[in-house]
């Protein structure tokens, strides 16, 4: 993409040198021909121009720079029509109906709604956008991921046409560049206002705008569709996919639409679930044997200990708190999985490989819910041997890779961690440590009791020296 300017509110023109794209001939010559037959579909030549190897066509994005109090939200759709450029207007009016379905549907879903429509709807609806005439909880945005316009035919409709038009080598290189205008243009609507989104609804476009790392968590679904939350690849916005225009007059759709709104604006609470999850995966078998021995089958922690790790990590442990041995960090992370998912048993990418099928895990963990937070305590306990800085990274690293670096990864979900042993650790490189795992930049430390006059056995030689590979051993 060589150049894209602004013709007027809300049309741009883009200039594109195809000689880069195509520098072999015989590829010039079949892109050339495809584009001849492209060109005679609908009203694509009104807006779409090739001369000496240079396309030139319309495109369109709504960006205000305007500012009010209300949060930006920008919407992406995969590329424009035709007819809404010529409109000059995005989802001009459609033929059966005088209002195009994706208005309606956002107007349903409390999303966002002109203030009055006229007989010719699409007559100043442009300049509403820009100067902020409407209703809506937020400061709307509207732009397009490929910006070169597509006839609605079957052969060239949407990104599929876009991508058979230039080829699959050349269509790769015009994503990388369409990638970066759009992570420009988040960045110039949205900058680092925390309030702010981006809501795409066409797969390649949700695809080139979300960041490959960020974890993705299901909002809500209906049957195989779903909406999604994740993250943007260069700014780190909340981003969520929405299924297909197609089913926007669905009631579903609009209810899909709803509860992305309420995530959003912040009003979707905390799935009351994750002990439930927690509990379920509990299955290490000393758990219940120890339980049995002791007369004490759920684990309740006795007072004096929830004072101890209460004092320690400033926090208020319930009586009827969770507890469990050796729990796998697989296991927390799975069941804040499923909780924040809504999620069923079925198949799940571990695109992100935040599922290690390890034994590592926590050595104590503590779970209880304060109206609306849920709190994780993990212990990490040492008696008679100390800790290793290569063994505690390890498992801060996971910790982080579940929790965030500010422990923020899931809402009102919060994280504690301490370590308990006789003595306090001392040097423990904490520098790359999440700052949620620390307290005023140290280690929690929980004091552990044990008896006095405890041996161990060790390898030796004849003499009694230490030895690993030693045939004689003595304890100590």
């Amino acid at each position: 993409m060589n150049e894209i300017e602004d013709t007027e509110p809300g049309i741009q023109r883009v200039v594109l040198d195809t000689k880069g794209l195509y520098p072999n001939y015989e590829e010039r010559r079949r892109f050339e021909a495809r584009l001849r037959e492209f060109l005679k579909v609908g009203n694509s030549s009104e807006i779409v121009e090739y001369k000496k190897g240079v396309l030139s066509y319309l495109t369109e994005s709504v960006i205000t720079t305007k500012q009010d109090s209300r949060p930006p939200l920008l919407l992406i759709f995969g590329n424009p029509a035709p007819d809404s450029i010529l409109n000059k207007c995005f989802f001009a009016g459609e033929k059966v109906r005088k209002e195009h379905r994706f208005w309606l549907a956002l107007a349903k879903a409390d999303i966002f709604s002109f203030k009055s429509t006229g007989k010719d709807i699409n007559v100043a609806r442009t300049k509403a956008l820009f100067d902020l005439d409407y209703k809506s909880p937020f400061r709307i945005g509207l732009a397009v991921f490929y910006s070169l316009p597509s006839p609605a035919s079957a052969k060239w409709n949407g990104v599929a046409g876009v991508s058979k038009l230039f080829g699959v080598k050349a269509f790769r290189e015009i994503t990388s560049c369409e990638k970066k205008r759009i992570e420009e243009l988040i960045q110039e609507f949205i900058g680092d206002n925390p309030r702010g989104a981006v809501i795409v609804f066409q797969k390649d476009a949700y695809l080139g705008v979300k960041d490959y790392k960020s974890q993705e968590r299901v909002i809500a679904e209906e049957g195989k569709l779903c909406a999604v939350e994740a993250r943007c690849s260069s700014s780190g916005v909340r981003l969520f996919r929405m299924p297909p225009t197609k089913y926007m007059m669905a009631p579903w759709y609009v209810e899909l639409l709803r509860q992305v709104k309420d995530c959003v604006l912040g009003e979707k609470q905390m799935p009351k679930n994750v002990i439930e999850h927690l509990r379920a995966f509990n299955r290490k078998e000393r758990f219940f044997l120890v339980g049995m021995a002791l007369g004490n089958p759920r684990f309740m922690l006795c007072e004096q200990f929830r004072n101890k790790v209460n004092n320690t990590l400033h926090i208020e442990i319930s009586e009827d708190a969770f507890a469990a041995m050796d729990y796998h960090l697989d296991w927390i992370y799975v069941s804040l999985f499923l909780a924040f998912n809504n999620a069923n048993d079925r198949v799940f990418s571990n695109v992100d490989d935040l599922i290690t099928a390890t034994q590592e895990d926590i050595d104590f963990l503590i779970a209880y819910q304060n109206g609306e937070e849920c709190h994780l305590v993990l212990l990490e306990a040492k008696g008679v041997t100390g800790f290793t800085n290569r063994q505690l990274q390890s498992k801060i690293r996971r910790l982080r890779d579940i929790f965030g670096d500010d422990g923020d990864k899931y809402p009102d979900v919060i994280p504690h961690f301490a370590i308990v042993s006789p003595k306090k650790p001392v040097g423990m490189r904490t520098e790359s440590w999440p700052s949620w795992v620390l307290r005023d930049g140290d280690i929690p430390w929980i004091e552990m009791t044990i008896p006095d006059g405890l041996k161990r056995i060790t390898r030796c030689d004849e003499s009694g020296r230490a030895s690993a590979g030693g045939r004689w051993w003595r304890t100590v």
